[in-house]
């Protein structure tokens, strides 16, 4: 009799879980998600590393621009004006390690494979609203919300909001994503867009400081008279300045990008659609109320730090928060 008892309670219990999954119990495709799948998937492709994410070659190319500037440059200039410099390159190098240590913008993974996907890839289960999905030329799920289209990212196991991609350098999708720069080792994002922005900036208002210093120097020593040139030194405060000059020229980089985030507008925009035909600023998409939100997202969101996210990323299912209608909010995983 015990027996049979355990039986009985065996079966009651499979059968709840049977009713409780999301097709079963006619919850829409997207609330789904916040269901608990059947079954498992992998990890991301591919998690951070912080032997691959230090920027040495950045590091080595502001210690020589540093090094030449203090040693050689400005070395006679006014005291004060050594101190502006230092200052400058005291705050650049805190920007570019606030840039290389914050979290670009992570969508947090998930453990399991959601069980939409694994009904529209079976092509004898029943789905409804199956005609709602499609598939995009990289084959890769889709469905068109109010927002635009989000897509299923196989690697991290969620569905992406619009102008979220997934970076297969950091193992991680996302958020209003703009590239990927080898240069600094991480991901450019949503929340570490700013950072990247200040820190091209004011590393050019070093170097351009850097350029006057020594332009002064050359000055007070008689440049370009022909006396100037009998010093071997003249010849390094030429090269050195060009270097400088070279240097501000390239880093002019950083005021495109903010015109970029003005204008509501990543990299990867640029790349892959008709970003001012399709929604030119102050129209559409780019209103000013809603420039006004994208602003407050990019230059006031919260910041996190990298290793949080990868010990948040421990496919733990309660940080992916949906809004009532079933959409992935923007700002909504916790860390």
């Amino acid at each position: 009799m015990q027996h049979l008892n355990s039986i009985k309670v065996r079966s009651a219990v499979d059968s709840a879980h049977e009713d409780d999954s999301p097709l079963a119990s006619g919850t829409t495709p997207l609330q789904s998600k916040q269901g608990m799948p059947s079954e498992k998937a992998g990890a991301p492709t591919k998690k951070w590393s912080s032997k691959n994410s230090i920027p040495i070659g950045l590091a080595v190319y502001i210690l020589i621009l540093a090094v030449t500037a203090f040693s050689c440059g400005f070395r006679t200039t006014p005291w004060w004006y050594q101190l502006l410099a230092a200052c400058m390159l005291v705050l650049t190098l805190s920007l570019q390690w606030l840039l290389n240590q914050m979290d670009p913008g992570v969508i947090l993974p998930r453990a399991y494979k959601d069980p939409i996907i694994e009904a529209l890839d079976d092509t004898g289960a029943e789905l409804p609203d199956r005609v709602a999905y499609e598939k995009d030329y990289k084959g890769q799920w889709m469905h068109r919300t109010s927002r635009g289209y989000e897509k299923y990212c196989s690697s991290c196991n969620i569905w992406r909001p619009p102008r979220a991609h997934h970076c297969s350098v950091c193992g991680y999708c996302m958020e209003r994503f703009d590239h990927h720069c080898d240069v600094v080792g991480t991901c450019i994002a949503q929340k570490n867009h700013r950072f990247f922005v200040a820190f091209l900036v004011v590393g050019q208002l070093a170097c351009a400081t850097a350029a006057a210093g020594t332009s002064w120097r050359l000055h007070r020593e008689g440049f370009p008279l022909h006396i100037s040139w009998r010093r071997v030194e003249t010849y390094l405060l030429v090269l050195f300045d060009i270097f400088y000059c070279a240097t501000v020229l390239m880093l002019f980089f950083g005021w495109f990008q903010c015109c970029w985030i003005f204008c509501d507008v990543t990299t990867k925009d640029l790349l892959t659609s008709n970003t001012f035909s399709d929604d030119p600023p102050c129209f559409g998409r780019r209103r000013p109320m809603n420039l006004m939100r994208s602003w407050v997202a990019v230059c006031c969101g919260p910041i996190r730090y990298k290793h949080w996210v990868e010990q948040t990323s421990g496919w733990s299912m309660s940080t992916m928060m949906l809004s009532q209608s079933g959409h992935y909010k923007s700002d909504a995983y916790l860390l």
